[in-house]
């Protein structure tokens, strides 16, 4: 499937479907936007721009799938290992609510270990809730969502700059 360009801007609309989906959908709908906005993020890695590159991320291209960008951007350094974690837990999560034949919640224990890899649930600087830990796991997955969405967009940004 050929990804949908997403910006910086896509993000709030995301953010106000998100707060009226059920979980499931919400878990979906923000984990698909940050798996677009990682091939808007992975085209600034690129030394050439080409509309042939597009093809990387579609049908069998070694950037089709989630996975595969996610370590290919820590492979060329667009990221370090504790965003790589964090994208990981996100595509974990995403997939539990995507493929998961039952009702689906933020609270299942089965996605307990993803959610203690995402910095919103665990960093105390990242959160600022002093000694007390955010517990809402759908805040913390779209806030581990936005670092993500944030970061890039400076880095997006950079790269259009540095390119006019």
């Amino acid at each position: 499937m050929k990804p949908t360009k997403v910006d910086i801007n896509d993000y709030q609309k995301i953010v106000e479907l998100y707060h009226n989906e059920s979980d499931r959908a919400a878990a979906i709908l923000a984990g698909s936007f940050v798996e677009n906005y990682l091939v808007e993020y992975l085209k600034t890695c690129f030394l050439i721009a080409d509309p042939e590159i597009d093809e990387l991320f579609q049908g069998f291209g070694p950037m089709a799938t989630f996975s595969q960008r996610i370590a290919i951007a820590y492979a060329v350094g667009a990221f370090h290992k504790s965003m790589r974690d964090n994208l990981r837990a996100i595509k974990e999560i995403r997939n539990h609510f995507a493929h998961h034949p039952g009702d689906a919640k933020f609270d299942d224990a089965v996605i307990d270990k993803h959610f203690k890899k995402l910095s919103f649930g665990n960093d105390r600087q990242i959160c600022q809730t002093g000694d007390i830990p955010l517990t809402d796991r759908r805040r913390i997955y779209l806030l581990s969502i936005a670092w993500f969405t944030l970061m890039a967009s400076k880095r997006l940004k950079q790269f259009a700059s540095e390119h006019k």
